[in-house]
């Protein structure tokens, strides 16, 4: 019998390689030491840094009727992660079938009581995936455009 933290770990490497097999992102593991969030990722080759946050949750229930995938976002954490001030995103990991789904967490109304699963990263579906990982780069660079904190930053006086 598995323990829910052996799946949660479990969940957290195939959602470390599902992201990693674009090779659009640098990922860097948060572990307990942020209870909010589990990967801070960040865009590679690109000239201005653009980071990200997701929060992973796995599952080895298999899916709701409407299919989607039987794991959840407790309401807190979600309030608490939606309260970062950079892009955050949910991954729902299917540690049996090895399937990543990806969804966004910015709005403030969004309830995961189960994980959407329009958006995969699947082994098996290597050309969906990529297209999603670019779609999420997109996502990610439009988010930190909109906001303007490099401009931000060089109008900052610093006090010390």
């Amino acid at each position: 019998m598995t323990n829910q933290n052996e799946i949660g770990d479990q969940g957290e490497s195939i959602f470390s390689t599902r992201i990693s097999q674009g090779g659009l992102f640098k990922v860097y593991f948060m572990g307990e030491k942020a209870p909010i969030v589990d990967f801070l990722l960040e865009i590679l080759d690109e000239n201005t840094p653009y980071y990200f946050m997701v929060q992973v949750k796995s599952t080895t229930q298999g899916y709701q009727k409407n299919g989607d995938l039987k794991a959840s976002v407790d309401e807190n954490k979600m309030k608490k992660l939606l309260e970062r001030h950079m892009p955050t995103y949910v991954a729902g990991v299917d540690v049996n079938k090895e399937k990543v789904y990806l969804c966004p967490a910015f709005d403030p109304n969004t309830k995961y009581s189960s994980i959407p699963t329009t958006h995969c990263l699947s082994l098996s579906a290597k050309k969906n995936s990529q297209k999603l990982l670019n779609q999420l780069k997109d996502d990610v660079i439009n988010f930190w455009n909109t906001v303007k904190v490099l401009d931000s930053k060089t109008k900052f006086k610093s006090s010390l």
